[in-house]
């Protein structure tokens, strides 16, 4: 029942508040991962819900970069679907995970590592989809991170063959 999905789905933040820190990053994100890969995907309105929700863990349950970095494949999955609002929402809550990691800086390595190479995957996709998140992401993870690399992807985003993703950028 779809109904009842959309209402489990508004709950997510009673249900990570309610499990705790720990939990939340052990059990229901690797649970929330295995919906968003899923093929074929689960509704578009809930995947809007979801990062809708997952917004409200940082930084109230999950504040160290290393269990931000956790949220990281999921926003990726979702910056990747067809249905635009769900894009621009994982824009949205890729944009909050990167104000809250600038708090924390300097970054390890390792998180400037997965950012970039999320990056590089978004901007080097197949279809439009992911690159047009990409263009809304990728000032931000610069902002960031200070990646050489970063600049480029973005002016490879500007010169696609797609108009969609030339005017994104």
């Amino acid at each position: 029942n779809t109904e009842a999905k959309v209402d489990a789905m508004k709950r997510l933040p009673v249900v990570a508040f309610a499990l705790g820190s720990e939990k939340t990053q052990n059990e229901l994100l690797p649970y929330l991962k295995t919906i968003t890969l899923q093929q074929p995907p689960i509704e578009d309105e809930l995947l809007l819900l979801m990062a809708k929700q997952m917004e409200t863990f940082v930084p109230a349950l999950l504040s160290e970069p290393d269990k931000i970095l956790e949220l990281v494949p999921i926003v990726e999955r979702l910056a990747s679907i067809e249905e635009t609002v769900v894009r621009d929402q994982a824009v949205v809550l890729m944009n909050h995970l990167c104000a809250n990691l600038q708090k924390s800086a300097p970054l390890d390595p390792s998180i400037v590592s997965s950012l970039v190479s999320m990056s590089k995957r978004l901007v080097g996709a197949d279809w439009f989809t992911a690159k047009v998140s990409a263009a809304g992401m990728l000032p931000e993870i610069y902002n960031l991170t200070r990646q050489i690399d970063l600049p480029y992807l973005y002016k490879e985003l500007c010169v696609d063959d797609t108009p969609m993703v030339r005017r994104a950028a």
